[in-house]
């Protein structure tokens, strides 16, 4: 039996594809740890954000009801939670009826809630989640409004927002 020889075969050799391989892995591992840590960076960064927010889409929604309220129906009922009564007019007949809307605001279980109260009944929703901390304190008609939000579940990294409305005497 005769053997064929191939002489001047071109092709690589089961080494230099190894050298090869080992070349690509010491320049992908640092990429990958790059872009990885870029990446989760992000995520933080991106929870951070709606974090803020939702936060501040709810403290504008505390300030703007303080806005409308009367100065004297402001009522910090404790350190976590808030009443304020609106008076809402409307006209029936020529005649001026002034129905009073009652906003609470209150934190039950990492969430502040807005429980609305008019002479039809109440109800309560959710304003804000993954509150850790609201507080409400009152020094001489200025109102501080201050929550500290959970920005990261896994690290319980905190984050504290806070907004003042003075009432005008």
């Amino acid at each position: 039996m005769k053997r064929l020889i191939i002489k001047n075969s071109s092709g690589f050799t089961l080494i230099e594809l190894l050298i090869v391989v080992a070349l690509l892995g010491l320049v992908i591992g640092p990429l990958m740890t790059f872009f990885s840590a870029n990446y989760s960076t992000f995520l933080y960064e991106s929870g951070t954000v709606e974090a803020q927010q939702v936060v501040r889409m709810g403290l504008d929604n505390i300030i703007t009801n303080m806005r409308r309220a009367e100065q004297s129906s402001i009522e910090r009922v404790s350190g976590s939670r808030i009443k304020m009564i609106v008076a809402k007019p409307r006209v029936v007949n020529n005649i001026t009826i002034v129905d009073e809307i009652i906003y609470e605001y209150y934190l039950n279980n990492s969430a502040v809630y807005q429980k609305i109260t008019t002479k039809d009944g109440a109800a309560s929703n959710q304003l804000m989640n993954n509150i850790s901390s609201f507080s409400v304190e009152e020094d001489n008609g200025v109102f501080t409004i201050s929550t500290i939000v959970i920005t990261d579940d896994v690290t319980q990294r905190d984050i504290e927002y806070s907004s003042s409305y003075t009432i005008r005497y």
